[in-house]
Order: structure tokens, then sequence, then C-alpha cells
């Protein structure tokens, strides 16, 4: 059996007396792999789990590239071809794969609440500066009264500068330099 297992070719091989069917043992596994070798119907099954598994596959690649058009296409197809999504494991995974729209919504609500933050400081901010550029315009208007017109000048810059749209600082500057 061994050396007759390796040949490639039984050209120029004879017997001596012919194989009595007493000599021939075969194991039920041997049996058993020759009627499914060439089955066709395990070769369709086998060929329909592999197409199951790229299209459950394909959606996956798709979700986690945020192409949710391909990812519904190709998990629909997968469906079709063997409906896994009723088992624990993919259940589990189904789960998991959504929970990052819940993920993103949390991030998404956790970086709204920082701009408002943001935008209250900035107000304050702005509130402030807008305080101390009329504290500069009062100087300025004092050094008017002084007639240190060089320096009301300067004070009305500073107010610019720390509030550019102060209405009272443009037109005692605009004033001053007519």
């Amino acid at each position: 059996y061994v050396a007759l297992s390796r040949c490639t070719s039984l050209e120029g091989i004879s017997l001596q007396e012919p194989i009595r069917p007493s000599e021939i043992f075969v194991r039920n596994e041997v049996k058993q792999f020759a009627r499914q070798y060439n089955n066709q119907n395990t070769i369709n099954t086998a060929l329909t789990q592999s197409k199951a598994d790229r299209q459950y596959h394909d959606a996956v690649k798709a979700y986690d590239k945020g192409d949710m058009q391909a990812a519904m296409d190709n998990f629909f197809l997968a469906i079709h071809s063997r409906y896994d999504i009723e088992h624990p494991l993919a259940k589990r995974f189904i789960r998991k794969k959504l929970n990052k729209v819940n993920e993103l919504q949390a991030e998404n609500e956790r970086l709204r609440e920082v701009i408002k933050q943001k935008d209250e400081e900035k107000k304050k901010q702005e509130k402030f500066l807008k305080r101390l550029a009329t504290e500069y315009v009062i100087m300025g208007k004092e050094c008017e009264k002084e007639g240190m017109k060089e320096a009301a000048v300067t004070n009305y810059r500073k107010a610019l500068t720390l509030y550019p749209s102060h209405p009272e600082a443009k037109r005692r500057l605009k004033h001053l330099n007519e």
C-alpha cells in the first residue's frame, strides 16, 4: 500500500497472481471520504458558507470605513446567504459595532459641552475687554479735557485694540484725527 500510494503511475507494474477480495481492506473513514469527495451538495454548501462569510466581512469593513450604504447592502446579502444574526456571537458582534454610534453620540455631547463652556469663557473675556476698553475711553476723555491730545489718541487706540468695535472710542478717535 505505501509503495503504491507513492506511485505517480501504474505503468509497468504487473501482479504475479490476482488480488483476492479478502486481501483488500477498506476503512470506513476512507469510504466516507470517497462518498463525499466530489459531493456537489457539500461543495455548494461550502461555497454558500464562504460567500456569506465574505459578505459579512465586506459589511464589517464598509461599516468601519463609514460607508453605511455598502455596509447595509453587504449585510442584507449575507443574511440572505446565511442567516446568522440570531446566534449569540453574531448578536454580540452587532451590538458591539452598533454601540459605536452610542459612543460617538456621547463624544459629540461632550464636545458640545466643551464648546458651550468655551463660548461662555469667550463672552466673559469679551465683556472684560469691553470694560477695560471703556476705562481707556474714559481716560482718553479726561486727557482731552486736560488738553493732552496725544495721550487721548493713545488711550482710544488702546481701547480699540482691546475691543475693536467700541463705538465711542472710534467716534472720539475720528473726531481727534480731523
